[in-house]
């Protein structure tokens, strides 16, 4: 139960900290995943140099334009804004995933809804 203040209930903190780690674990393992379909297709460069665009601001990391991936690709921001697209969307798949595979079925939707959110920073601390 949340307190009126909009803060978490002292026994609930445990289980959001937990929670969080088991975020950012599922992440990771998501990451690297798709590394490995990139590497698989000898795409090390191309993925090392647009995952940026998905970990921008984590461990200070600055924002890197699609003008400046493109200059490291030699290629146009169109077809980089797509590659990122691509790359989001082949993470978010995999994420989904992984959440989906530790969750009931008829909870799947749910989970991956409340773990995606943490992921995402929009529950409180």
């Amino acid at each position: 139960q949340r307190r009126f203040d909009g803060q978490m209930a002292p026994e609930q903190e445990p289980d959001l900290r937990f929670d969080r780690e088991w975020t950012g674990v599922i992440a990771h393992k998501s990451m690297a995943a798709v590394e490995k379909e990139y590497l698989r297709r000898g795409q090390a460069k191309e993925y090392r140099i647009l995952s940026r665009s998905l970990q921008a601001g984590a461990a200070g990391r600055r924002r890197v334009s699609p003008a400046e991936i493109a200059h490291m690709l030699r290629t146009n921001e169109q077809t980089i804004r797509q590659k990122t697209h691509q790359l989001r969307r082949r993470y978010h798949h995999v994420f989904n995933n992984q959440v989906a595979e530790t969750a009931a079925p008829s909870a799947a939707d749910e989970e991956i809804k409340y773990i995606s959110d943490l992921a995402h920073g929009l529950l409180p601390d």
